[in-house]
């Protein structure tokens, strides 16, 4: 498995040996929660991600979008927490800059 490639819903849906529409599912969670963009095709990566929720879905009972849910929740968490960093790190360039600016005045 390529964790570069692009794949339609359907060779996704291939990939993981499941139905489109799960896929389709799978796409909607990881768009509500900011992991992935509009118009923005599944790439290797997210493979054991629905693996995992399949797991879920199955051993243990959970309805697909729990299982989605459960496994991609964490993740939005540390997206977010990467944003704050970098946020971080640009500002305190800035003030660094500013400070240097502020010293030749």
């Amino acid at each position: 498995m390529n964790n570069d490639k692009s794949y339609s819903d359907v060779e996704f849906a291939q990939l993981c040996n499941d139905k489109v529409g799960n896929v389709v599912v799978f796409k909607r969670v990881l768009r509500k929660y900011g992991l992935i963009g509009n118009r923005v095709q599944l790439t290797g990566k997210h493979a054991p991600l629905f693996l995992e929720a399949k797991s879920l879905h199955i051993d243990k009972h959970m309805n697909w979008m729990d299982a989605f849910i459960t496994v991609i929740s964490p993740l939005e968490e540390e997206h977010h927490d990467v944003d704050d960093q970098d946020v971080l790190s640009v500002l305190h360039e800035i003030l660094n800059v500013l400070q240097r600016i502020e010293q030749k005045l």
